[in-house]
C-alpha cells in the first residue's frame, strides 16, 4: 500500500470511529465528499481482493417495539455504518426497507 492509500485508509478508519455520516465527516475535516467515497470504495474493494477467503455476512437483528405512540405512525431513521441513512421508516413500509437492507 502506497503512502496515499495509507493516508486515505487512516481517514476512513477515523470516519468509522466517528459515528458521523460520510458527508458530515467530510464537512468537519474539509474533505471532498466524492473523493472520500471513491477511496472508501477503492479500499473496500482492495480489502475484499486481499482477503478473498473471508466472507462478510450481514445479519438483521430482531427489534421489539416496547411502546407504540398512539395510533399514528412515528417515522424512524436508520443510519448504517457506511453512512447511508434511510429516513421515514414506518410500519407501512417496513417490509420494503427490510428487503432493501437484505440486498446491501
Amino acid at each position: 500500500m502506497n503512502e496515499r492509500e495509507q493516508n486515505w485508509q487512516s481517514v476512513v478508519e477515523a470516519w468509522q470511529s466517528s459515528h458521523l455520516s460520510g458527508a458530515a465527516f467530510c464537512r468537519e475535516h474539509g474533505l471532498v465528499y466524492h473523493q472520500f467515497q471513491y477511496w472508501q470504495q477503492k479500499l473496500r474493494d482492495s480489502e475484499s481482493g486481499d482477503k478473498a477467503c473471508r466472507v462478510k455476512t450481514h445479519q438483521l437483528v430482531p427489534v421489539q417495539v416496547a411502546h407504540r405512540a398512539n395510533t399514528s405512525e412515528v417515522p424512524l431513521q436508520l443510519q448504517l455504518p457506511n453512512g447511508l441513512v434511510i429516513r421515514d421508516v414506518t410500519l407501512s413500509n417496513i417490509d420494503t426497507v427490510t428487503q432493501l437492507l437484505k440486498q446491501l
